[in-house]
């Protein structure tokens, strides 16, 4: 490797390129200590140029540094270029304070990218003076075009940059045609991959989260992906993908972390024949919708024979009026929703099933129609989230408007946080914090519901999990502020 740097250096074409996930705590962004994934977005960026680049990775978070070790190990390695992720709205705090730090010790490019950071570009840098470019859209080929422009960035397409006080935006860069041509994520850069964990959303370890597919056709007002359209890697390249983190990795099962993963049914077909053929010694699980899966029985059953144990839908709400105005068009009905939660049970693949309360629309007594049919379900695990009007989303504006809805609490704008930042109009957040808690306690403590998860353990993996999962939901119930 160190020869093959040197050669570089002689050639005059390596750069230092220093990736780093900054130190937000996982309880802050999760609401757990129990969670934690691999990068996925700086993985891929960093796959573009670690041939031509002296790349290193630095996740604050899962080696726990403090912003000082962050700065040692900037001062040690020197880096032309400093990446760092600004995922969600509320890492928008930390990621500000880390970039002033960095400034303040040492003249470096700093590039910003993430989804929150990809939706509201010109915001990231009209609040942050120390970050000099924030990428946009598809950002895997971006920062490779950057290092062969950092002289000429108004020929970069898909970064907004500042220049001489003012805030440029160029144009947006084309959406990558063929998937299959990005190599695979290079998350050999990052710290050993058992130090990540997903809270008990699995069941065998070491397990980490992949995506196959980018971009959703639905419309639901709350998402804050941008994604328009919805393009995917072929079944072969999927597979091939598994296959190497199995076989080279020692990675025995993978979350798939797309939007829709089920979205084209004869994709995910091909998919789980190609496991089942070569016999894949894999487990995986997925987010899928009920209106992909609704007239397919059969890809049901062969997503269980392939390794699928556990589906993760987002149903949203159970009020008719509540889905049409939120513009939510992948929930057809009810007994839909019902019949696919169905075919799970009967080919045993746990579902979790995803709820918001406190929707434009709703009242307190659609709110109640949601929680009771999410208790009339037949569900491993439940969410009760809070709205969240992310920056860049319909629903931003929408909130802004009507309501009540505090716009500045970046640190609670997460479907995983116990205190909701928006409330529509007639229900007040304090209302809504309390009757989270209480849906909580409600479904989780129901002696069917125990009964139920007691019977389904199979091994002693299965009982860390429940152990966790039913740490974490006491804890929402009965600590008043968790």
């Amino acid at each position: 490797m160190q020869s093959l740097i040197n050669e570089k250096i002689t050639k005059g074409i390596i750069m230092k390129i220093l990736f780093i996930i900054p130190p937000i705590t996982f309880n802050l962004r999760w609401n757990s200590d129990n969670t934690s994934y691999p990068p996925l977005g700086i993985c891929a960026v960093a796959a573009t140029i670690k041939e031509d680049h002296e790349v290193k990775i630095l996740d604050a978070n899962i080696l726990k540094l403090s912003k000082r070790n962050i700065l040692e190990t900037i001062k040690t390695f020197n880096p032309k270029i400093i990446g760092i992720s600004c995922n969600a709205t509320i890492m928008r705090k930390t990621v500000y304070e880390l970039c002033n730090s960095i400034k303040k010790q040492q003249d470096t490019t700093i590039i910003v990218g993430g989804n929150d950071a990809s939706n509201n570009p010109e915001s990231l840098l009209n609040e942050c003076k120390s970050i000099d470019i924030v990428t946009y859209g598809e950002a895997d080929f971006t920062v490779q075009d950057l290092l062969k422009n950092l002289s000429c960035l108004e020929s970069v397409n898909g970064i907004v940059y500042r220049k001489e006080n003012k805030i440029i935006k160029n144009s947006p860069r084309e959406k990558i045609k063929n998937l299959d041509s990005l190599p695979f994520p290079a998350i050999e850069l990052l710290p050993d991959i058992k130090k990540y964990h997903i809270s008990f959303k699995y069941k065998r370890l070491p397990s980490i989260n992949i995506i196959t597919s980018r971009g959703c056709p639905h419309t639901c007002i709350f998402c804050a992906v941008k994604q328009s359209g919805y393009h995917y890697h072929s079944p072969k390249y999927v597979y091939e993908y598994m296959k190497y983190l199995r076989e080279e990795l020692g990675i025995k099962e993978v979350t798939i972390f797309d939007d829709n993963f089920a979205l084209i049914n004869s994709r995910v077909e091909q998919i789980c024949d190609l496991i089942i053929e070569n016999k894949l010694d894999i487990t995986w699980s997925c987010l899928a919708t009920i209106m992909s899966l609704q007239n397919n029985e059969n890809l049901i059953k062969k997503m269980k024979q392939a390794g699928c144990w556990y589906i993760f839908f987002g149903l949203e709400s159970a009020n008719k009026q509540v889905l049409e105005k939120n513009n939510i068009t992948k929930i057809p009905d009810l007994l839909t929703v019902k019949k696919v939660i169905g075919w799970c049970k009967k080919y045993k693949i746990q579902v979790k099933g995803s709820f918001i309360i406190g929707l434009p629309g709703d009242t307190e007594s659609t709110i109640e129609e949601t929680i009771s049919f999410a208790k009339s379900l037949p569900l491993t695990a439940v969410n009760f989230s809070f709205p969240v009007p992310h920056p860049g989303s319909s629903f931003y504006d929408i909130a802004i408007q009507s309501g009540t809805f505090n716009h500045d609490d970046y640190e609670n704008m997460s479907s995983h946080s116990s205190i909701p930042v928006y409330a529509p109009q007639g229900i007040s957040l304090e209302w809504l914090k309390k009757r989270q808690k209480q849906a909580y306690k409600e479904y989780y403590f129901r002696p069917a519901f125990i009964l139920r998860q007691v019977l389904s353990i199979k091994s002693f993996e299965d009982i860390k999990r429940y152990t966790k999962i039913g740490t974490l939901y006491a804890k929402k119930v009965f600590i008043h502020d968790f």
